[in-house]
């Protein structure tokens, strides 16, 4: 996909609580930042017998001389009771700091965090800059480099180290420039992770106590969506793979054309896509399986992900491509007239047109008029815009965050 794809999708933490020892249970609404899940409800309260089941967690928790990190298990279940009550949390930026609101647009966490980009709650978790630390580069200057941590809905810091094998991983969460670590978030109870070893980058997953669950053993990892997750392997030839939560290989991806780029899976179908959208005939969808469903040489040259039974696809190149959806057998159901489309949510879709945002019906009709410099999907009742602002003094650009409804209100202005 094209630049504008690296857009930022959520979902929100669900369980079904049973005496404090839930098990996960998500309503999924697929959607695209290539790896997503949202929209996600408590089901049940908690009972007296749960709060016993607590108590003896803690005392376990306390002896057991584990390194953990702090408050995780003591804030689960005011975690779980504040989500039921605020919903949906949305990122704000006010005063060049970060913050949450609601769909009403009234503050629940002040703005307090520092981001470089909006990071949206997933399972109950969202990275924030924490602190800096400073670090010597390899031409021996010395730098403050940010140091990365994750908070609840709380706003509580629950995850500010990693750990393997009991111990705390040093440096775990400072990360190089070249890492987006606005790219790992929770799905499926687990979260792709940079980590260190040597001066090589190792990639593995934690657990939402930021223990190690899959060994650091690969080059590259995504998130998982529906129990899945696309990885590259540390060996000699660079396997690409599908993996399971347990780390299993499912089916491994044809390194036949070399240049691939992957898309998770939403609504039992991914996207392979060759790394030269102008290239006819290797961008396809697969099946958990691995086997080709969906493959159009003619038309596919670049694409999204389903959600809402449409996925978004491009045809042609540079000046000449265009952007329209298809449905699961194929059939373009809107053409291609868009300089760039992102996924469905909630019956619309940002799109590209005359190099300003709008959102479109799932018949093509435009209920959003173009506006905005960037425009996101729907989480929930609100969605994401983005609005830029150049200084005639210093030419320099910045861009004010705010949110819409389905009308087009703001729900929160645009703010910086």
């Amino acid at each position: 996909m094209s630049q504008w794809i690296d857009v930022f999708f959520t979902s929100l933490f669900i369980t079904n609580f049973n005496n404090i020892v839930g098990k996960l249970n998500s309503d999924h609404i697929k959607i695209d930042l290539e790896n997503s899940q949202i929209l996600n409800r408590l089901k049940k309260k908690k009972t007296f017998g749960g709060y016993i089941t607590i108590g003896l967690l803690l005392i376990m928790f306390i002896f057991s001389g584990d390194v953990t990190n702090s408050n995780v298990d003591t804030v689960m279940a005011k975690d779980l009771q504040y989500n039921k009550e605020v919903g949906i949390l949305y990122p704000i930026k006010k005063d060049n700091k970060w913050g949450y609101i609601n769909k009403n647009g009234s503050i629940v966490i002040p703005p307090r965090y520092e981001m470089s980009q909006p990071s949206f709650f997933h399972e109950g978790l969202a990275i924030v800059i924490i602190d800096y630390v400073t670090r010597r580069t390899l031409n021996n200057y010395v730098v403050p480099m940010p140091r990365y941590g994750f908070i609840n809905l709380s706003g509580q810091v629950v995850i500010d180290k990693i750990i393997k094998d009991g111990k705390v991983i040093p440096d775990a969460m400072v990360f190089p420039p070249e890492i987006n670590p606005y790219d790992m978030e929770f799905h499926d109870g687990l979260c792709p992770i940079m980590l260190w070893e040597g001066y090589d980058q190792k990639w593995g997953y934690i657990d939402n106590k930021g223990k190690v669950i899959i060994q650091p053993n690969l080059s590259l990892a995504n998130c998982f969506s529906e129990g899945l997750a696309y990885v590259e392997i540390s060996d000699s030839v660079g396997t690409r793979a599908v993996i399971d939560t347990s780390g299993n290989i499912i089916f491994k991806i044809s390194n036949h054309d070399g240049d691939y780029r992957y898309c998770l899976f939403s609504e039992g179908l991914a996207a392979i896509i060759d790394g030269n959208p102008c290239g006819e005939g290797n961008s396809f969808f697969i099946n958990k399986k691995g086997e080709i469903v969906i493959k159009k040489p003619e038309l596919l040259h670049d694409l999204g992900r389903f959600c809402e039974g449409l996925a978004s696809f491009s045809k042609g190149c540079g000046d000449r491509e265009k952007w329209g959806y298809i449905d699961k057998t194929g059939h373009v159901v809107i053409k291609p007239t868009y300089s760039d489309a992102l996924y469905f949510s909630n019956g619309l879709a940002p799109v590209l047109i005359n190099n300003k945002w709008g959102y479109i019906n799932r018949t093509g009709k435009v209920v959003i008029e173009p506006q905005y410099d960037t425009a996101y999907p729907f989480i929930g009742e609100l969605a994401l815009v983005s609005i830029k602002y150049s200084n005639n003094v210093n030419q320099i650009d910045k861009i004010y965050f705010g949110y819409i409804d389905k009308t087009g209100k703001y729900i929160w202005k645009p703010s910086y």
